[in-house]
């Protein structure tokens, strides 16, 4: 089926395209049309000009909050295990052996 047979896009599916909410196949199959028709390329830019630029500041769950607080206990603990392991190996007393 060629291209120039396919009916043109309708404008919601356009717009919906530019929000993103459409399928795949649905998708491709409009951006194939609108490759080699002007008239809906310039509809498409036309869409996607238009939606509202929305920049809200990402919202961190509960969740989010108990994996950081996890995240920082678990680095002290490692901080502070090695601290002991080194301080305790520095106080090993040494049996005047040497290897050679």
């Amino acid at each position: 089926m060629s291209t120039s047979q396919d009916p043109h896009p309708d404008p919601k599916e356009l717009s919906n395209l530019a929000q993103e909410r459409l399928g795949k196949k649905k998708t491709r199959r409009i951006l194939e049309h609108c490759k080699e028709c002007p008239q809906c390329a310039d509809f498409l830019l036309e869409a996607v000009r238009s939606q509202p630029l929305v920049g809200d500041r990402p919202r961190l769950s509960k969740w989010n909050w108990i994996s950081i607080g996890v995240l920082i206990v678990t680095l002290l603990a490692v901080v502070a295990a090695l601290w002991w392991i080194l301080r305790s190996a520095s106080r090993l007393p040494t049996t005047g052996f040497e290897l050679r």
